[in-house]
């Protein structure tokens, strides 16, 4: 499910750290997928926001369904 903020989720001993991104920020989706990736279906989304800002989600379950949908939403507004 995608929000106008995707959020990244860094899980600590205790308390969980979240950072978002504006979906209106987001200048660039770059998707790593090694060989398991591929046969597996999942992969690492790096999503580039304005001045450069990067945020990593690891073991993303069909990142370039992700990516299309991602895509969608800009193209609509």
């Amino acid at each position: 499910m995608i929000f106008n903020r995707l959020y990244s989720v860094f899980e600590y001993l205790f308390c969980p750290v979240f950072i978002g991104i504006n979906i209106d920020k987001i200048e660039s989706i770059y998707i790593n997928q090694d060989l398991w990736g591929r046969i597996f279906g999942y992969g690492t989304i790096v999503i580039t926001g304005s001045g450069g800002t990067k945020e990593y989600f690891h073991n993303i379950s069909n990142p370039l369904e992700f990516r299309n949908r991602v895509q969608e939403i800009l193209t609509e507004r």
